[in-house]
């Protein structure tokens, strides 16, 4: 059995600080008259720990130790319970406050799956289709963009395959993100009207480019379409329904008691929890934000678990799962769906001989890397997350090559219990 892993595949409870704000004009929308709202006696079984979880600690302190890694944390989902889970190290570099169970960790543009969730629960609503263009869902922003986007759709944007260059491609939107003004919808309505008027790098539906502004461009259709922010609806739809209570826009920002992990630059730099730690709002829908313990996590990770191997979710039929799961050449020598990397591989099969189906995500804000492998002919998935990031690619050993190394060694103590 293969060691290698491709390195390409692989609490709203704060205070409220976020509001919708906005609504764009009915005409030629899907829009709402009242906003978005979940009966709120509806509840739903989440993830429980098996009866005996095995305990990661030992093997993370070694692997910790062996990168050079400030803290790591990994979990594992075997038939949608927690069998194995384990924290190692500190939580800020040259302190002896060691991480916790309960921590929260950035989970970078693994943040993308949860988007594309909650596009999926509107479209199985009837609020938005997959095929839902730019023209009729941004109508006020319509003159404002080029020809080559009036038609793009939802779907194309949750792919990659609209055609927008990366955000630092467009200097004006790029300069006007990082100001981080106006509530967070008003900010990505900015940036998204900035994006829809610069010149796409191929035409859109004829390729694909990994874009973090493509997932703002879609999380403010959402906002416009329902008049509630991406962070309202996220919550709603999602975290509020699986049991999810810790995730939210960052840690606390009393940084002296070290209270949480905070992040780390190249060098084992630690960097203060702050508004300024995080990415602006325009990147949240992909994931430039987000916060979240391991458990709750695992929460979201066993629901689309469950939905790759054919099943109905608490979220979503499985119809849409496959959806979300089903995906198309990159021309990088993998696939991307919608929110998740698909590819196949041997250790993923089973007893079978063959190759296995995964789903997969990473995700950086260049102070934390986080990466999650969901296998679903195993019935197992594996999360892991470091609070240090990926920007020192021109040492010997990256901190994606590392994580990769630590998932494997999480999988195989899986595949070896």
């Amino acid at each position: 059995m293969s060691r290698k892993l491709s390195r390409r595949s692989l609490n709203f409870g704060l205070p409220l600080i976020f509001s919708a704000g906005y609504r764009e004009s009915k005409a030629g929308t899907a829009g709402l008259s009242e906003p978005l709202t979940i009966p709120s006696n509806i509840s739903y079984p989440a993830p429980i720990a098996a009866d005996h979880v095995r305990n990661l600690n030992n093997l993370l302190e070694v692997k910790r130790n062996e990168h050079g890694l400030p803290a790591v944390t990994a979990l594992t989902l075997s038939q949608g319970q927690i069998v194995a889970k384990g924290e190692a190290g500190v939580r800020k570099a040259g302190s002896s406050v060691i991480v916790r169970p309960a921590d929260r960790w950035h989970i970078g543009s693994c943040t993308k799956a949860m988007t594309a969730t909650m596009i999926g629960i509107l479209v199985e609503r009837g609020i938005l289709d997959w095929n839902t263009t730019l023209s009729s869902a941004l109508p006020t922003l319509r003159e404002q963009m080029l020809p080559d986007y009036q038609n793009v759709t939802v779907e194309m944007l949750l792919g990659h395959r609209a055609g927008f260059a990366r955000g630092h491609a467009v200097p004006a939107a790029w300069r006007y993100t990082w100001k981080r003004e106006d509530t967070p919808v008003l900010h990505r309505r900015a940036v998204s009207a900035m994006m829809l008027k610069s010149e796409p790098i191929y035409p859109p539906g004829n390729g694909y480019a990994y874009s973090n502004m493509g997932y703002c461009i879609v999380g403010h259709i959402a906002e416009a379409i329902t008049g509630e922010s991406w962070e309202s609806l996220i919550k709603t739809l999602i975290f509020d329904r699986l049991g999810i209570t810790s995730a939210g826009p960052g840690p606390t920002y009393e940084s002296e008691e070290i209270e949480c992990p905070w992040g780390h630059q190249r060098d084992n730099i630690p960097i203060a929890p702050s508004p300024e730690a995080n990415y602006p709002a325009a990147f949240a829908p992909g994931g430039g934000n987000l916060h979240i313990s391991m458990t709750d996590w695992s929460r979201f990770v066993a629901e689309h678990l469950k939905g790759a191997r054919g099943e109905n979710g608490q979220l979503l039929r499985a119809s849409t799962y496959h959806r979300l799961h089903t995906g198309k050449p990159t021309g990088e020598g993998n696939c991307y769906g919608l929110g998740w990397n698909v590819s196949d591989h041997s250790w993923a099969k089973g007893h079978d001989k063959g190759r296995g189906k995964c789903l997969s995500h990473n995700g950086t804000i260049l102070s934390w890397y986080s990466q999650v492998w969901v296998a679903p002919e195993r019935d197992m998935a594996v999360m892991c997350v470091t609070n240090i990031g990926d920007r020192n690619r021109g040492n010997a050993l990256s901190i994606s090559h590392k994580i990769n190394d630590i998932v494997w060694a999480v999988i195989s103590e899986e595949l070896n219990a």
